[in-house]
């Protein structure tokens, strides 16, 4: 099993592999997706979105209070390919329908606080800046956590791509190099597809093995 930075840019090809495009979504019924949400998701995520702690400690995973900024601050698609396609250990529901999925939205968003008031409009604190990364330091850290997976030069590791069943496209790539700093990080910390969510990871060194992996790309 590949230790847990190894799948840094597994992470990225997954976010790639998924090649949805964004489209317009009808807004969804809130009484029919908590009906939803009570058949596939509150086993999980409790009746309130507050969590399952049991669950999450038999899975050995974080499940985030679904009405926390953290988690409400994500756009309606990246949930939809969430639920659809599953991320970590959060197994995909590719038998839930399209109208469920956006149903299931529109309770998930009715759960976070003062949802229908006018201070929902008001602006969200600005995050906190982002490390800056040091490729030099990336470098290193990619070698020693990376390198197995997606190859000295970020080119990808066939054997390990056919192992997990996922494409790991080349990191200097375009397709890949145009995901933004915060889409890597995002999946390195959250997880995406078949990587786990790894929340532990060192900021600084997620920042230094991003910046590595931009001198992937081509000149």
């Amino acid at each position: 099993m590949p230790n847990s930075t190894s799948l840094l840019a597994i992470a990225v090809a997954g976010l790639m592999a998924s090649g949805r495009v964004a489209t317009a979504q009808t807004r969804g019924d809130v009484e029919k997706g908590k009906a939803a949400y009570g058949e596939s998701c509150r086993s999980c995520h409790g009746a309130n979105g507050e969590g399952n702690q049991a669950m999450a400690r038999r899975q050995k995973v974080t499940i985030r209070d679904l009405k926390s900024p953290d988690v409400q601050k994500q756009t309606d698609d990246v949930w939809r390919d969430q639920i659809v396609r599953g991320v970590g250990k959060m197994n995909p529901t590719e038998d839930v329908t399209p109208a469920d999925v956006t149903n299931i939205i529109a309770f998930m968003r009715s759960l976070a606080p003062n949802a229908n008031s006018a201070a929902s409009s008001a602006p969200a604190a600005p995050r906190p800046a982002a490390p800056e990364g040091d490729a030099v330091a990336g470098r290193a850290v990619y070698a020693r956590e990376c390198r197995s997976c997606h190859g000295a030069s970020g080119e990808g590791n066939p054997a390990m791509a056919k192992r997990l069943g996922v494409a790991i496209r080349p990191l200097g790539g375009a397709e890949v190099q145009k995901q933004t700093d915060e889409d890597w990080r995002k999946a390195i910390v959250d997880g995406i597809g078949k990587m786990y969510a790894t929340p532990d990871i060192s900021p600084t060194d997620v920042a230094n093995t991003i910046a590595f992996m931009r001198t992937l790309k081509p000149k």
